[in-house]
C-alpha cells in the first residue's frame, strides 16, 4: 500500500483521500494487537542477571534495614567501654582514698601508742633530771582538754621528782576546779591569774589551734616556759615571732611530739 504523507498545506490536505489515511491507520493497530502475552512469554530473559539483580537489590534491602540496628549496637557498645573505664578510674579513685585514710589513721595511732606507751612504760630514772636544779619543774596546764590528762597529768606522776602540776586554768573556772579536784592541783583560775603566779615556771598550752600562738606569746611575756600542742602556729609569721619572745624573755619553747 502506497504511503501517504500528510502536509500542513490546505491545498494539499483536501487533495488526500481521508479514507485511505483512517484505513492504514487500523491495520498498524490489528497487527500490533495480534501479539499475544504467550509470544511475549517466550522471548528468552538473562536468568542469571536477573537474580543477581534481585539478590543485590534484597541484599541493599536488608542493609538499609539492618542500619538501625547496627547504630544502636555500636552506641550501646561505646556506651558500655565508657561506663566500663568510668568504673575503673572509680575504682582507683577509692583505692588512692583508702590508702590516704590508712596513712592518716597508721600516723595517729603511732602517736596515740608512743604516749600510752610512755605513760605507763617504767621511765628511765638513771638520768638524773637536769644537771643544776634539785626541784622539780612547777608546772601549770592553761586549759582543760581532753588530751590534758594524757599529754600531762599522767606523765607528771610517772616523774614526781621532774615535774609537778601546781596549778590549773580555764576560761569556766568552775570547770578548772572540778578539774583540780579531781588530780589533787593546788589551786584553780583563769589564764590571767596562771600567768601571772610568780610559783608557776612553765605552762603547757592544749587549747584550739587559733589560740595557741596568742597564749604562748602571752606566757612567754609573763616569762614562763612553754610546752605547746601541735600544731605550733598557724603561720611561718608567728613561728618567728615565738622565737624572739622565747630569746628574749630566756625561757625555753617546746612542741609536743
Amino acid at each position: 500500500m502506497k504511503k501517504r504523507h500528510l502536509v500542513m498545506s490546505p491545498q494539499i490536505v483536501s487533495r488526500v483521500d481521508v479514507s485511505e489515511l483512517v484505513e492504514d491507520h487500523q491495520e498498524k493497530l490489528s497487527s500490533t494487537r495480534d501479539i499475544s502475552f504467550n509470544e511475549i512469554s517466550q522471548y528468552p530473559t538473562d536468568t542469571a542477571h536477573t537474580e543477581s539483580s534481585t539478590k543485590g537489590t534484597n541484599t541493599f534491602i536488608m542493609r538499609a534495614s539492618e542500619a538501625p540496628h547496627r547504630a544502636a549496637a555500636t552506641r550501646r557498645r561505646r556506651r558500655q567501654h565508657h561506663s566500663s573505664h568510668l568504673s575503673m578510674v572509680s575504682a582507683v579513685a577509692a583505692v588512692s582514698v583508702l590508702l590516704v585514710a590508712l596513712a592518716c589513721a597508721v600516723h595517729s595511732a603511732r602517736g596515740i601508742v608512743w604516749r600510752v606507751w610512755q605513760m605507763f612504760h617504767e621511765m628511765d630514772h638513771s638520768r638524773p633530771a637536769s644537771s643544776n636544779r634539785k626541784s622539780p619543774v612547777r608546772m601549770g596546764l592553761l586549759g582543760c582538754a581532753s588530751v590534758s590528762p594524757f599529754a600531762l597529768m599522767l606523765p607528771a606522776r610517772r616523774v614526781p621528782d621532774r615535774a609537778q602540776v601546781v596549778a590549773v586554768a580555764a576560761r569556766d573556772l568552775q570547770r578548772a576546779r572540778d578539774f583540780a579536784k579531781q588530780w589533787n592541783v593546788p589551786r584553780a583560775g583563769s589564764y590571767d591569774q596562771m600567768l601571772a603566779d610568780p610559783d608557776v615556771e612553765a605552762v603547757y598550752i592544749p587549747l584550739l589551734n587559733g589560740l595557741h600562738y596568742e597564749w604562748a606569746a602571752a606566757a612567754l611575756r609573763a616569762k614562763k616556759h612553754v610546752l605547746l600542742e601541735k600544731p605550733f602556729t598557724s603561720n611561718a609569721e608567728e613561728v618567728f615571732i615565738l622565737l624572739a619572745a622565747t630569746y628574749h624573755n630566756s625561757c625555753v619553747g617546746q612542741i609536743t611530739p
